[in-house]
């Protein structure tokens, strides 16, 4: 890892509250130092949501329990997509899956404190929605367990099962047993478990919850630009004092020196007159 990225971990690890004083002393750091596209690089960074930054520190101080979460969930995907026995393979996956998230939950609440927040419920289940839906999409357990999220995640429901394909399923009929069904692709509602199913009818009451938190996250986004804007406009704004203020001092040291040379003309007339026969 090179010396601006180990800066970059670091400054993902600033609580949001200070992200964007941070971020911009890195990227004068880095300017100063002749390191502009690094320091470009910086500057485009975003302050990550504090549930989404909240779990990144969880994967920095707990990876293992990160680990056991993905495992967790990988166990429950297929136990889910499975036929077999599924009551009792979907209940110790769900078992182990909650354990860990309720060991997350119990750490994060000293992080949410650390970033200057108040760990309330909503936090909480924001949370561990985060991890929970991180953890079980493939396109995002990399960015987890990396520490990298940058945003909040909302429920997942048959999404995670796209693309898999269902074992032969296996019924008992006394001695015999019935000829396996050949595997299907998870498209129909006929070919998805049922477990699937419930969750398909609990996606569809998160998404109105997941609708209304993507609604709050844009205005909290806007927001944020809007401070950050505010912030790099009373930095300019500084600097532009700053300027002025040295304009300023530059200008009375040449109007002291004027002032200065006009008395020593003055004292020099004078001598000169004295002098006069």
């Amino acid at each position: 890892m090179s010396d601006v990225d180990a800066a970059i971990r670091r400054l993902r690890e600033t609580p949001p509250k200070e992200f964007v004083r941070a971020r911009t002393a890195l990227a004068a750091t880095l300017t100063a130092g002749g390191q502009r596209a690094d320091a470009a690089r910086v500057k485009k960074l975003r302050p990550a949501p504090v549930t989404a930054w909240v779990a990144n520190r969880l994967a920095g101080e707990a990876p293992a329990s990160i680990g056991r979460l993905v495992a967790a969930s990988d166990q429950l995907r297929a136990a889910q997509l499975g036929r077999s026995r599924a009551g009792e393979a979907i209940g110790a996956s769900a078992g182990e899956h909650g354990r860990v998230l309720r060991d997350l939950i119990a750490r994060a609440e000293g992080l949410f404190r650390e970033a200057g927040v108040k760990p309330t419920q909503q936090l909480r289940l924001r949370l561990q929605t985060t991890l929970a839906a991180a953890a079980a999409d493939p396109n995002h357990r990399k960015a987890l367990q990396a520490g990298e999220l940058e945003d909040e995640l909302g429920a997942q429901g048959f999404d995670v099962f796209a693309g898999a394909r269902l074992p032969p399923r296996t019924e008992e009929r006394g001695d015999e047993t019935a000829p396996a069904a050949p595997s299907a692709e998870v498209t129909p509602k006929a070919s998805i478990p049922a477990t699937a199913r419930k969750i398909e009818r609990q996606r569809e009451q998160e998404e109105a919850r997941a609708r209304a938190e993507a609604e709050r996250k844009a205005r909290r986004d806007r927001l944020a630009r809007e401070v950050e804007d505010l912030a790099q406009a009373a930095e300019a704004a500084a600097r532009k004092l700053e300027a002025a203020r040295d304009e300023a001092r530059r200008a009375a040291l040449a109007v002291d020196a004027a002032a200065a040379a006009a008395q020593a003309a003055d004292r020099a007339l004078a001598a000169a007159k004295r002098r006069r026969p």
